[in-house]
């Protein structure tokens, strides 16, 4: 249950729970399978769902970087 979830998360600090938790369909499949990683870097839009970017923990030729990285990593 969504509410009970954000209920918990947000006094502790640990998180923000999003409205729309499911994986982007306009991922690459490699970040469509794992879903969201540590080291990703993204934002959230206005419908609440979270929209990759690059992940810092993973190599410029990476799969889930297909997108780019930026200048310079």
């Amino acid at each position: 249950d969504s509410e009970l979830y954000s209920r918990l998360l947000l006094p502790k600090k640990r998180g923000y729970p999003l409205w729309h938790p499911t994986p982007n369909d306009n991922l690459p499949d490699e970040h469509r399978t794992t879903g969201i990683s540590i080291g990703d870097v993204g934002y959230l839009d206005g419908n609440g769902s979270f929209n990759h970017i690059f992940n810092v923990c993973c190599p410029e030729g990476h799969p889930v970087n297909a997108a780019g990285v930026p200048n310079g990593f």
